[in-house]
């Protein structure tokens, strides 16, 4: 069972900032900034590409019927790419007297550039 729900986790894979689709850097970086607004932002994001796969089983009609009526009917499972996105990290500080306030920022989006969800952490 835990080999079948490992097949549903997502693929993750570290790129480059520069071999983010344009679109979807461009906007993960406009969102990001104004999130990060007085603060200094230490490097550039890193960028990791998430690719989703939903696990899928085929049944020929033939062989649900035979399957249900308790005859060996054949089943064939397949993985199709359900989802593919950028997901950008970007960390940033600024001095508040003597705190250190530190901000994470995550913008996903998907290929075209439009923002899925974003996400702020904060400490002080």
């Amino acid at each position: 069972m835990g080999n079948e729900l490992r097949k549903t986790l997502p693929a993750r894979e570290l790129v480059e900032h520069e071999h983010a689709t344009p679109a979807s850097a461009q906007t993960a970086r406009d969102v990001a900034l104004a999130e990060l607004e007085g603060f200094q932002v230490d490097q550039p994001p890193l960028v990791h590409k998430v690719i989703s796969t939903i696990p899928t089983s085929e049944v020929n009609i033939a062989g649900a019927v035979a399957a249900a009526a308790g005859f060996s009917g054949e089943v064939e499972s397949a993985n199709i790419a359900a989802e593919e996105t950028f997901q950008y990290y970007w960390t940033a500080r600024t001095d508040a007297g003597h705190i250190v306030d530190a901000r994470m920022v995550k913008v996903e989006t998907d290929r075209n550039g439009e923002v899925l969800r974003t996400q702020v952490l904060v400490t002080a």
